[in-house]
Formats: structure tokens, C-alpha cells, sequence
């Protein structure tokens, strides 16, 4: 049976230059998931990355990528520092990181990237003739070649427009759809919210929490928040504690364990005139926040 795991690390430790930045440090990805590592600078992120990679050499622990590494074609990494070289023709850098990659057919699959990400005539183009945001999406896509199995990316879109950012987003979903196993690095909440199925957060070299975005709001939060617009008074009772916002409008707080459509059920049940029933859960920035004390 072929197990779903992609990468596995197990109680990494990693010094650097005599300081230790990985302390016990231990994850597993999955194949078909997008997993969001956060955490400020120093918090061990890059550090795991450059391991996962072998850059770095673990002091101790494991640290496993379920796929032979001899396919260069199973991993496409986007790291945060871009670089492309300048003078050569977009073509040119296709044909060099196809070899090193060895994927087959280069062109022909390099155009299907060109499509996805609206690169379309920048192959005869030498990388300094392109707009800082087609260098950046055709770094990304040389970075999906082959269509690899594990894909990093670090800060993917740093310095992208809307519709660039979209463009990534679509191709994330669609790679992780198709299988692959997707580590995202990356400060912007509202993208981690939308993107990853896990969240770890990174502290000192370790995973301090880690799992969906529901799970991780309930480890900083104690009861369900809910905002009601409503006709009339909401009466008191047991299962709720209510805060008045203003004119009709009212925060009622209830345990983790009763579901929202119960409560929602209950304040009918009971009188109250709903009229819109809105979830104040803290947003991922907010949890960020409170987490590191805004530190990046």
C-alpha cells in the first residue's frame, strides 16, 4: 500500500554557525494538501526548507521525502530570493533548468505554464526585457516544471497584482487536486486562510500549533462568537452570554462544543427575530497577532 505521507520530519535539530534553529522540530505533509508554514523571522522556517532540501544537514533527527530523490522532477521550489538570469532569453533559462530538472519535451510543456500564468511571446525575450511581474510568474513557472510532486513556495506572491495572484492561486489548486504536496510560506493571512488545509506555526525551531484553521482558532479561542441582527430583545438564558453591539445588534458567546446551526435553532426557538447571524471568529491575522505580538 503506497502511503499518502510526502514528507515526514521527525525531531530535527539544526545549528547554525554554533546557534540552534531547528529544536525538535517535527511535521508531516501529505500528498494533496497545501500546509502553510507562519511564523516572524528566526522562527525556523527557511531553516526546515533548506533541510527538507538538503541544504542544511540535521544534527540529529529524520527528516524523509516519500518519492526518490534522484527525480529531480518531483520537486519544484520557489524560493523567496528570486533570481533569473538576466541577459538570457526567457527560452534560454527554460532550455538550462528543463535539463537540470531533466524534463523531456521542454517547450511543449514549459507553453502550458506560458498559457496558465499569461506569459504568452516572452520566450524569444531576454528575462531584463520583462515586467518585474513576468519575471516573478516565469520564475514560478520554471519552478513547475514536470509538474512536481512536492512543491515549495516561499512568499510566491511577493510583489504580485490581483490578477497574478489569482492566476497562482488556480494553479496551486489545481496542483494539489492533481496530488501534489504543496508547503506554503507566506505573511499574507487573507492567502494561508484561503489556500492551506493546514496551518503550523512556527516558534524557536518548533511547531507550537498545528492544523486546519478550525482547529487552530479553537486553540485561542474558548466559545463560539456569534453576531445577530435581530427585531426585539434576545431574552437571557443559560447557553449563551450576550454583549449589546448597538441598536438591535448583539454578540452571544456559547461553549466550543454546542454547533452554531444549535444555537441558531435555540434563539428561534426562543423568540428571537433573526434577521442576519454572523460568525466574529478571530481572523488568521488576528491569531497571527496574538501568537507572536505582530513580529514578521
Amino acid at each position: 500500500m503506497v502511503s499518502d505521507l510526502a514528507v515526514d520530519a521527525s525531531l530535527l535539530n539544526v545549528r547554525i554557525a554554533g546557534t540552534k534553529v531547528l529544536d525538535g522540530f517535527s511535521l508531516q505533509v501529505k500528498r494533496g494538501e497545501v500546509i502553510a508554514l507562519l511564523g516572524p523571522n528566526g522562527s525556523g522556517k527557511t531553516t526546515f526548507i533548506r533541510t527538507l532540501l538538503g541544504f542544511y544537514a540535521a544534527d540529529s533527527g529524520t527528516v524523509r521525502i516519500h518519492f526518490p530523490k534522484s527525480d529531480n522532477t518531483n520537486i519544484g521550489y520557489l524560493p523567496e530570493e528570486r533570481g533569473l538570469y538576466r541577459k538570457e532569453s526567457s527560452l534560454q533559462l527554460v532550455r538550462y533548468f528543463s535539463k537540470l530538472k531533466a524534463v523531456s519535451r521542454a517547450e511543449e510543456v514549459f507553453n502550458a505554464w506560458v498559457t496558465e500564468f499569461q506569459l504568452e511571446g516572452i520566450l524569444p525575450k531576454r528575462v531584463d526585457q520583462l515586467s518585474g511581474g513576468q519575471q516573478q510568474r516565469l520564475q514560478l513557472a520554471i519552478a513547475l516544471l514536470g509538474n512536481p510532486s512536492l512543491i515549495i513556495l516561499d512568499e510566491p506572491t511577493k510583489g504580485f497584482d490581483p490578477i497574478a495572484r489569482e492566476l497562482l492561486h488556480s494553479a496551486i489548486r489545481r496542483r494539489r487536486a492533481e496530488g501534489a504536496a504543496i508547503l506554503l510560506v507566506s505573511h499574507d493571512m487573507d492567502e494561508v486562510a484561503v489556500l492551506a488545509d493546514r496551518i503550523a506555526f512556527l516558534n524557536e525551531g518548533q511547531v507550537a500549533i498545528e492544523g486546519s484553521l478550525q482547529k487552530v482558532r479553537q486553540a485561542f479561542v474558548s466559545e463560539h462568537r456569534f453576531r445577530v441582527a435581530h427585531t426585539g430583545e434576545i431574552p437571557e438564558t443559560t447557553l449563551f452570554r450576550q454583549e449589546i453591539i448597538g441598536t438591535e445588534i448583539t454578540d452571544i458567546f456559547f461553549e466550543i462544543g454546542l454547533a452554531p446551526q444549535e444555537m441558531l435553532a435555540h434563539l428561534i426557538e426562543i423568540g428571537v427575530q433573526v434577521r442576519e447571524f454572523e460568525d466574529k471568529a478571530p481572523t488568521l491575522a488576528e491569531i497571527y497577532t496574538a501568537q507572536y505580538g505582530g513580529a514578521r
